[in-house]
């Protein structure tokens, strides 16, 4: 399997798990926020900055657990913005092609995108900072991402959250 369809599958089952829960939902409603404010232009740097943002965090995060996975993580990113901004390229083309111009198909995927990131880089805040009011709140819809991140049980992730709280 290439990194390119492994990146995909991760980005298909991501989406489902933000869409799944209350957290997602309001993070998803925070992304079409910000992507409403834009043009298609803005759309497409929303989701450079949300792939950015979660790189970032996921860089800190590795760092922490004393893994070394920048390679991957860059390798990671460059494919997330080869699905991201091909996906939002190819519907603009086919969008102008047609005559239309709201762009609101772009601005769906941007937001489903950058949905995905910011949810992705809450696991990766929790992982550093267990602590973190806002996200902590949350930390019950995000066990799972941060199981995926630490290769560990749900149940030890949601152990790593109880012992955070003391």
């Amino acid at each position: 399997m290439t990194q390119l369809s492994i990146v995909f599958e991760r980005i298909l089952d991501s989406i489902q798990k933000v869409f799944s829960n209350l957290f997602g939902w309001i993070i998803a409603l925070f992304s079409a926020y910000l992507a409403w404010l834009g043009n298609d232009s803005g759309s497409f740097l929303l989701v450079l900055i949300a792939i950015v943002w979660d790189m970032a965090w996921g860089i800190a995060s590795a760092v922490k657990r004393h893994d070394f996975v920048l390679s991957y993580l860059l390798r990671e990113t460059f494919c997330k913005i080869i699905v991201y901004i091909g996906a939002m390229s190819i519907v603009l083309l086919a969008e102008r092609m047609l005559g239309l111009t709201s762009g609101l198909t772009v601005k769906i995927i941007a937001v489903i995108a950058t949905s995905v990131e910011l949810f992705s880089s809450a696991g990766n805040i929790l992982i550093i900072k267990p602590d973190f009011v806002f996200v902590r709140f949350f930390g019950k819809y995000l066990v799972g991402e941060i199981a995926d991140k630490m290769k560990i049980s749900h149940d030890e992730a949601r152990q790593i959250l109880e012992n955070s709280k003391h």
